[in-house]
């Protein structure tokens, strides 16, 4: 997408900044097409922001993009390997896709980081109904 060997100035990172901010305002809005334009404006201006690329992911994946999806989330995890939104987004596109391996992987990676209700139920569905192979997953609970 963006040229990661770029230099970010600051005005380049307010400006990705109105974008980032257009874009959040746009999907609370449901204008997921328009979330989906200024996240990817944003990321043109500075293209090493894991958020950025998490933000884009999770449009792309209620959009039913969802290889589009992983592939942003593969960004983020190149510039943040321990940020729990992209394994999360990529496990639920994962399982989406019928990839269920892959899905538990990355959702047991993101329960570890961060415990939430989504993740836990769609590794509780992968599963077969159990619990999650996560002690993250009871913690969450408590």
């Amino acid at each position: 997408m963006g040229d990661p060997n770029l230099e970010c100035t600051s005005e380049m990172k307010q400006r990705s900044q109105e974008e980032k901010l257009l874009g959040g305002e746009a999907k609370q809005q449901g204008d997921l097409l328009g979330a989906e334009r200024h996240f990817t404006n944003a990321i043109l201006l500075q293209p090493r922001s894991a958020v950025l690329y998490g933000k884009r992911a999770v449009c792309l994946r209620e959009l039913g993009h969802f290889r589009h999806a992983v592939r942003d989330c593969d960004m983020a995890l190149q510039s943040n390997p321990d940020f729990p939104l992209a394994y999360h987004v990529r496990g639920a596109c994962h399982y989406a896709l019928h990839e269920e391996a892959q899905a538990k992987e990355d959702l047991q990676t993101a329960l570890r980081y961060e415990p939430d209700a989504a993740s836990t139920e769609m590794l509780r569905r992968i599963t077969g109904g159990g619990a999650p192979n996560s002690s993250a997953a009871s913690s969450s609970s408590s």
